[in-house]
């Protein structure tokens, strides 16, 4: 099969001399970009598609009637056969609660003011010296991963660094195939 260079549109030639769609397997990331495609998981592509398939109306992909079409179930950008885990409701709970209770950004809100945070102060009690604010203030401990101590900047710290994070993250997807 010969494939037809100057056009750079991710097509080449079956043996009858038709064009056909090169196998992205077998391009680079540079010839799909060309393409016009950017990177997206597989569930922003089913949710693409269904736009497209709509007439680029994202309303409509909401009322589509083709219940019969394999990405159907999928056209929300949402997986209906994941489940989401205890673990991750809880999480979610827990910031509900955090932004139902005032917390300005409850993902970053460690329990002083802004102009606290400016200055680098910690609302600590009058007798609490100098020593005693900066064991407050940090933390050392032993990384889960590597068993390496270090100085934790938060107080839910257990990975040392984003290379332990990312070892820590290849065991958990390894101990989840099997």
């Amino acid at each position: 099969m010969s494939k037809i260079k100057a056009s750079g549109l991710g097509l080449e030639t079956n043996a009858s001399g038709n064009a056909i769609g090169r196998d992205p397997r077998m391009m680079t990331h540079a010839e799909i970009r060309a393409v016009g495609h950017d990177p997206m998981s597989p569930m922003q592509a089913i949710r693409a598609h269904c736009v497209d398939c709509c007439g680029g109306a994202p309303a409509e992909v909401r009322a589509c009637a083709a219940v019969h079409c394999p990405s159907w179930p999928f056209r929300m950008g949402r997986n209906p056969w994941r489940e989401v885990s205890e673990a991750r409701r809880e999480a979610g709970r827990r910031l509900a609660a955090r932004t139902k209770s005032g917390a300005s950004n409850p993902s970053t809100d460690l329990g002083f003011d802004e102009e606290d945070d400016r200055h680098g102060s910690l609302d600590l009690p009058e007798e609490t010296g100098v020593a005693e604010a900066a064991e407050l203030a940090v933390t050392s401990v032993t990384c889960k991963v590597c068993g390496q101590t270090f100085t934790a900047k938060r107080s839910d710290a257990r990975i040392c660094s984003a290379a332990c994070r990312q070892r820590a993250r290849r065991r958990a997807i390894a101990r989840a195939l099997g």
